[in-house]
C-alpha cells in the first residue's frame, strides 16, 4: 500500500481515527493522575564477607572448620533463596504487621510480587551483576515503611544466616563428639591388647628375637640395663606426676600433655588469648566490646582447663601407665636373666610374637594419631560454634527516600504510552474497518469487484441552478462528465445489442439516483433522441 492509499484510507475513517486516539489519551491521562504514588527502598548485602570470627580463628593458630569461603564455595542462587524463605518474610509481615484493607495479613508469595501501581508492601531480591552483593528492594506507599521493610528483611535475613552456620557448626560438634567417642573406646581396646599381649608374651621389643643367638643373648643384656635405666627414670616421673596430681592448681606435666592433647591445645589456646588481649589493651580501653570479647573468651578457656585437669586428675593414664611400666620394669629385669640362657628355645615363637606386635602397635599408632586429630577439631568446631557470624553483612542500609520524588507511578511514560497506544489503536481500527467494509465507494473498489466502469461524476452543489444540467453551461465539467457517462453508454449498447432502456439505482437513499437519472435522460436528449425519465421510488 502506498502512502497516497494509507492517507485516504485514515482521511476516509478520520472520525473513528480520533475517537480511538482521544479515547486513550484520555485515560492514560486520567489514569496518571488518580494512581497513587509508591516510594521504593533499596539496600545491599555482602555475601561472604570477612568476619572477626574468621579473623581470630586464624590468629590463635586453628583452621575455620565451617568456612566455606567467599564468593567460590558461595551458591549464590542459595543465598537469593534463602532471602525469599517463606519463613522469613512470614517473620518480616510479622513484625512489621503488614495488613491489607480489611486487616488480614499479607501472605509471604504476595509480597514478593513487586507493586507496580497498587503501591502495597512488596519485595524484590536480587543479584548485582558480576559481585557478591544482594540488593534488597522494598516497595510501599509510605517512604518510611519502604525504607523499613527493606533494612527487617536484611536484618532477619542476616540473622538467619547466621543460626545457618551456627546449625552446621553445633552438627559437625555432634558428629565429631560421637566420633570421638568411638575411637577413645578403640584406642583404650588397643591398649589393653597391647598390655596383655606384653603381659602374656613377657616382652618389650619381639625385634630383637628375629636376630641370631648370639646377638638375641647381647641384646637381652643391654634391653637389662636399659629397663634398669628406664625403671629409675619411670618412678622419677611417677614421684613428680603424684607431688603435682596432689596440688590444688592447674599446673600439668609435660608427659601429661602428651598423653592428653586437649590440656596442651587449652593451654595454647589461653596464653594466645592473653597476649591478644594484651595488644587489645595497648591500643583501646578495658571495656571495649573487642576486649570484652576476649575476656569472656579467656574465662571460658580457664574454665575448660580446670574442668579437664580435674578430670585428668580423677583418672590419669599416664599414671597408671607409669605404674604399669614400673611393675613391668621389675618383672622384665628378673626375666632378663632366665631369657638369655633359654632365648635359643624361644625362636619358632618369635615370628609369630613379632607380627602381633606389630599389628598392635600400627593399631595403636593410627588410633592415637586420630584420637589427637579428632580432639583438635573438636576444639576448633566448638570454638566457632560459640562466636559464630553471620557470612553476610550489612554494607548499604535503605534509607528513607524523599517524598518529592516517589518513585512511581511514572506518569509522563503512562501518557507517552497513552498517545502511543492511541495512534496504534487508531490506525489499526481505521484499517480494521477498512478491511471489513465491502461497499463501492471509489472506482478501484468498482473495478476490484468485477464491474465494469462508466465514468466517475464529481460531487457538486445545487445552488441557484439546481441540481439539472440543464441549468448549467455545456461545457461545466458536471455536464461534460455525464456526457462521458452516456457516451460510454452507447458504446457499450453498439458492442453488444442497442441500449433501449437504463435503470438507476443504489441501496440506499439520497444517493443521487434521481439527479443522475435526470441529467443522463438531459444529455442524451441533447443528442436529438426522445427519452422518458420513469421515477419508480416506491417508498415516496
Amino acid at each position: 500500500m502506498d502512502l497516497k492509499k494509507f492517507l485516504d484510507v485514515l482521511w476516509a475513517r478520520r472520525w473513528l481515527a480520533l475517537g480511538c486516539f482521544l479515547l486513550a489519551v484520555l485515560t492514560s491521562t486520567v489514569l496518571s493522575l488518580i494512581l497513587p504514588s509508591y516510594y521504593d527502598a533499596r539496600g545491599r548485602v555482602l555475601v561472604g564477607a570477612a568476619t572477626a570470627e574468621s579473623a581470630v580463628i586464624t590468629a590463635i593458630g586453628l583452621r575455620d572448620a565451617g568456612n566455606r569461603g567467599a564468593r567460590a564455595d558461595t551458591d549464590m542462587a542459595d543465598r537469593i533463596a534463602l532471602a525469599k524463605a517463606t519463613a522469613l518474610l512470614a517473620d518480616v509481615i510479622e513484625r512489621l504487621q503488614l495488613r491489607d484493607a480489611s486487616g488480614d495479613r499479607f501472605t509471604p508469595a504476595r509480597v514478593m510480587q513487586l507493586a507496580l501501581l497498587s503501591g502495597r508492601p512488596s519485595f524484590a531480591v536480587r543479584r548485582i551483576p558480576s559481585s557478591d552483593l544482594i540488593e534488597v528492594r522494598a516497595r510501599s506507599r509510605d517512604p518510611e515503611q519502604a525504607a523499613m521493610a527493606a533494612n527487617t528483611l536484611m536484618e532477619l535475613y542476616i540473622e538467619a544466616s547466621r543460626r545457618e552456620r551456627q546449625e552446621e557448626y553445633r552438627r559437625a560438634r555432634v558428629f565429631i563428639e560421637q566420633r570421638l567417642e568411638q575411637v577413645k573406646g578403640d584406642y583404650q581396646k588397643t591398649l589393653t591388647e597391647i598390655r596383655d599381649f606384653l603381659v602374656a608374651e613377657r616382652t618389650v621389643d619381639v625385634g630383637m628375637e628375629t636376630q641370631s643367638a648370639w646377638n638375641r643373648i647381647v641384646d637381652a643384656m643391654k634391653e637389662k640395663e636399659q629397663a634398669a635405666a628406664a625403671q629409675a627414670e619411670t618412678m622419677a616421673k611417677l614421684v613428680a606426676l603424684r607431688a603435682q596430681l596432689g596440688s590444688n592448681g592447674v599446673a600439668v606435666s609435660t608427659s601429661a600433655m602428651s598423653e592428653n592433647r586437649h590440656i596442651e591445645t587449652l593451654k595454647r589456646s589461653l596464653a594466645e588469648a592473653e597476649s591478644q588481649r594484651d595488644g587489645l589493651l595497648a591500643e583501646k580501653l578495658p571495656g571495649h566490646p573487642d576486649v570484652e570479647t576476649v575476656n569472656r573468651r579467656m574465662a571460658s578457656l580457664r574454665q575448660q582447663l580446670a574442668d579437664e585437669v580435674q578430670s585428668f586428675k580423677r583418672t590419669s593414664p599416664e599414671m597408671e601407665s607409669l605404674e604399669r611400666d614400673v611393675a613391668g620394669a621389675e618383672a622384665r629385669i628378673k626375666d632378663l636373666d632366665r631369657q638369655i640362657a633359654w632365648s635359643f628355645a624361644q625362636l619358632p615363637a618369635v615370628s609369630q610374637k613379632n607380627f602381633t606386635q606389630s599389628q598392635l602397635d600400627l593399631r595403636y599408632d593410627v588410633l592415637r594419631n586420630l584420637y589427637d586429630n579428632l580432639l583438635q577439631t573438636l576444639n576448633s568446631v566448638s570454638i566457632s560454634e560459640a562466636m559464630t557470624l553471620a557470612d553476610i553483612r550489612l554494607v548499604d542500609p535503605a534509607m528513607v527516600p524523599g517524598k518529592a520524588v516517589p518513585a512511581g507511578p511514572k506518569r509522563g511514560t503512562i501518557r507517552f504510552m497513552g498517545v502511543f497506544l492511541g495512534l496504534v489503536a487508531a490506525i489499526g481500527m481505521a484499517f480494521l474497518l477498512e478491511h471489513l467494509d465491502d461497499t463501492i465507494k471509489t472506482p478501484d473498489d468498482a473495478r476490484a469487484a468485477g464491474a465494469r466502469l462508466l465514468g466517475t461524476v464529481p460531487r457538486f452543489r445545487k445552488g441557484r441552478r439546481g441540481a439539472l444540467i440543464s441549468a448549467r453551461d455545456r461545457q461545466d465539467p458536471v455536464s461534460e462528465a455525464y456526457r462521458i457517462v452516456r457516451n460510454n453508454l452507447r458504446f457499450v449498447g453498439e458492442s453488444e445489442r442497442p441500449l433501449k432502456s437504463l435503470l438507476v439505482t443504489s441501496p440506499l437513499s439520497s444517493e443521487g439516483k434521481t439527479t443522475t437519472a435526470a441529467n443522463l435522460g438531459i444529455s442524451v436528449a441533447w443528442e436529438g433522441k426522445r427519452v422518458l425519465l420513469v421515477d419508480s421510488d416506491l417508498r415516496r
